[in-house]
């Protein structure tokens, strides 16, 4: 399985852009979620076929999500992907059921991890925890299944990778 980091810039997150820039310019030490999106379609929530399927690498952008080092990516070999990563946790509750995502690498600005295969359909809540701080909770939406192809540049447009 490939996991590609998208830079994404405040920029053109729209109106969240701003809301990004506010959040630095008063110092907060949280992290602040802009948006979760399928690792391979990159499809933006809102939009048709949007959802995370259970089982699948999903990608969480944002600011302060930890360190700003580079990201390290991690293996699934055993004894597999762990569940927290240089300070940073996932949490997602669909429904009153809790999962913890493992996580396959984190930077400052973006994180890759797995949604655990059990977790349930339907409309959630996601929150990263890095040192301590927890960000505000993010809306995420669990389906059956959501396609995704993985690209050979890693953007979501472009040759596909077979």
């Amino acid at each position: 399985m490939q996991c590609f980091v998208r830079t994404v810039t405040p920029f053109s997150l729209g109106s969240l852009g701003f809301l990004a820039l506010t959040a630095v310019a008063l110092g907060s030490n949280a992290p602040a979620i802009f948006e979760v999106e399928n690792n391979y379609s990159y499809i933006s929530p809102g939009t048709p076929n949007y959802g995370i399927a259970p089982g699948s690498v999903f990608i969480i952008i944002g600011t302060g999500l930890s360190t700003d080092a580079g990201p390290v990516l991690q293996s699934s070999a055993p004894p597999g992907l762990p569940t927290t990563l240089n300070g940073t946790s996932i949490s997602v509750n669909v429904d009153g059921t809790m999962a913890t995502p493992a996580i396959y690498y984190t930077s400052d600005g973006q994180l890759a991890a797995v949604l655990p295969s059990d977790t349930p359909t339907g409309t959630g809540t996601i929150t990263v925890t890095y040192n301590g701080q927890t960000s505000a909770p993010a809306p995420i939406v669990v389906v059956a299944s959501s396609l995704g192809l993985d690209t050979y540049y890693g953007y979501g447009t472009g040759l596909a990778v077979a």
